[in-house]
């Protein structure tokens, strides 16, 4: 029997949902899929971040995952970049970013990891230096840091905020912020620890969530 086609793969996976491509298709480190690894509270994360209404808009648009060091905070974050670039829709921009290019970097490591450790994925994209590009559907999934100078003008469907906390200053939030709100679709995912500077920015927007969530 031979190989499946890129095409054949990719129709097989756009019959998934998001969350049945991380729990099914995405494989750990260990060898298990998320599946069998998932906790309780990462299921919890997964499915508000990937609930939709009837029309496809986001349930949350704004979905914020506090949580302590070596908490899958990257990695889950890398999880949900790639199962929406596979299975979303066609010709989509999404955007990693973090508060450098080396935090934005540990991102796009663990998309390739995820290709590398599923064929399904590896069939599907193409990991380059600064994007990842679903072949089949020209989607792609950008990396940007706050070093970025062209972080405005951007209408992204998805951004992944990496380590909020960590952020020098609000620029590369606000620039975010500003770009989900140019179309109804769009959605932020941002996965931090809490920080130790109650009087920054990073700070007001945790509280904000809080508050308001």
């Amino acid at each position: 029997m031979s190989e499946p086609s890129l095409q054949q793969l990719a129709a097989a996976m756009r019959g998934l949902s998001p969350l049945e491509l991380i729990e099914k298709v995405l494989i750990l480190e260990d060898g298990r899929t998320y599946g069998e690894a998932m906790t309780e509270w990462q299921r919890a994360d997964f499915e508000a971040i990937v609930a939709t209404h009837p029309d496809g808009r986001p349930v949350h648009r704004l979905c914020y995952l506090e949580r302590r060091r070596g908490e899958s905070k990257t990695q889950d974050s890398a999880a949900v970049a790639v199962a929406d670039l596979i299975v979303g829709p066609r010709g989509h921009r999404s955007y990693a970013v973090a508060s450098s290019s080396d935090q934005a970097q540990l991102l796009l490591d663990s998309v390739e990891a995820f290709r590398d450790r599923s064929p399904f994925v590896n069939a599907a994209v193409r990991v380059h230096r600064f994007v990842v590009k679903n072949l089949g559907t020209g989607s792609e999934l950008r990396v940007m840091s706050a070093d970025d100078k062209t972080s405005y003008g951007i209408r992204p469907r998805k951004v992944f905020f990496d380590e909020l906390s960590l952020q020098p200053d609000d620029r590369l939030w606000k620039a975010m912020w500003s770009a989900i709100g140019k179309r109804a679709d769009a959605q932020m995912v941002v996965a931090s620890m809490c920080g130790w500077e109650f009087g920054g920015f990073a700070w007001k927007v945790r509280e904000m969530v809080r508050l308001n969530g």
